[in-house]
């Protein structure tokens, strides 16, 4: 009897400790999503009012998703009243960039089961970057990571939640 209460006690001990491992992950992963800003504080951002796109490195990996992110950040250059114009006519030049890498992680079930798996995610990097056309320094720059998916209405939602973190704090409040 007492056998038994042991491993049952153990499996719901290992059980816990499953759930409160995911629960960890899940914390890390999102605290892992946060956007970096950076900026010349010197810089009234409000004088900008258009602005052309210029070249910038970004993963193969779609057609799909660089449309998708060239729209996404143009409508929120259009919701600050910036405006699209030739490149010999801009104020500010924008650029985005990108990588994927493969992450790669166990998760083992030490006290439970006692399984062990190995799993792997493709995380994106966005970056973008506003350059004053006149200095030609850059002026305001933000990053952020997310988790790619295999499938393509997770990876658009993903990329419209970056693109939206990313311009949360744009243009930034002098202090």
């Amino acid at each position: 009897m007492m056998k038994i209460a042991n491993l049952l006690s153990r499996r719901t001990i290992g059980q816990w400790l499953h759930l409160m491992s995911i629960g960890v992950l899940v914390a890390i992963s999102t605290s892992a999503q946060t956007v970096s800003i950076d900026y010349d504080g010197d810089v009234g951002f409000l004088q900008y009012k258009t602005y052309s796109w210029i070249e910038c490195g970004r993963p193969e990996n779609s057609k799909l998703n660089h449309k998708l992110v060239i729209e996404r950040i143009e409508e929120h250059l259009a919701a600050r009243v910036l405006r699209k114009v030739d490149l010999s006519e801009a104020d500010l030049y924008v650029a985005y960039g990108g990588a994927i890498e493969d992450c790669v992680w166990d998760d083992c079930d030490y006290l439970g089961s006692g399984g062990c798996g190995r799993f792997t995610d493709e995380e994106a990097t966005l970056a973008v970057k506003m350059i004053e056309a006149r200095t030609k320094k850059i002026i305001w720059q933000a990053r952020t990571v997310y988790t790619l998916s295999d499938k393509a209405e997770k990876n658009q939602r993903r990329i419209d939640k970056a693109v939206q973190r990313i311009f949360k704090k744009y243009p930034p409040q002098k202090n």
